[in-house]
């Protein structure tokens, strides 16, 4: 048995029922070993959890950084709300990231907080080069370190729908809240 296996079946129960009900032996009973076995990898639960976080949000930063560059105008950031709502929905990986990245264990939270801040400013940067590439299509006076803010607190609110609302409601908070987001800032 991997790390790597075990770190998958983790973040499958942390997303399912938290950490506080995910516990080690349903870890081992998903994969298949005894819980000992656990304990050759990872020194207790909080390891395995932070593993498992650090893990799932480097996939979703590198995947997210990804998409961001590739983007040739500023309608793909409208594009990618609706794929990171699919994302959601197809990858246990995508569901424990914003699951903890909402909701950390307490008395886990400053260390995960550390993952979470570095992940939305990287986002927030890759944001911004993306405005400043397009700076022509913006019909506005607003920085982009603003704009790309603003951007940032749309995925939010489809980060909080996709957790609590479903996808019919994370679809209506896209639609809503980009219509107001695209007339206020470009052609």
């Amino acid at each position: 048995m991997s790390k790597e296996h075990l770190k998958i079946a983790a973040m499958n129960l942390f997303a399912t029922h938290g950490y506080e009900a995910a516990s080690m032996q349903l870890v081992a009973e998903a994969v298949g070993i005894k819980k000992q076995s656990i304990y050759t990898h990872f020194r207790n639960k909080d390891e395995l959890f932070l593993a498992a976080c650090e893990q799932a949000m480097n996939e979703e930063l590198a995947y997210t950084l990804a998409q961001v560059e590739k983007m040739e105008t500023i309608d793909a950031l409208y594009a990618y709300l609706h794929h990171t709502a699919e994302r959601y929905e197809a990858r246990i990986e995508t569901r424990f990231w914003l699951r903890m990245s909402i909701y950390p264990p307490q008395h886990l939270e400053k260390r995960v907080m550390v993952y979470v801040y570095y992940y939305l400013d990287s986002i927030e940067q890759a944001v911004k080069e993306l405005l400043i590439r397009q700076r022509e299509t913006l019909t506005t006076d607003i920085s982009s370190t603003h704009i790309a803010q603003a951007y940032l607190s749309i995925m939010d609110a489809c980060h909080i729908e996709m957790l609590y609302g479903g996808p019919v409601r994370v679809k209506q908070r896209i639609e809503a809240s980009w219509q107001i987001f695209k007339r206020g800032v470009a052609r």
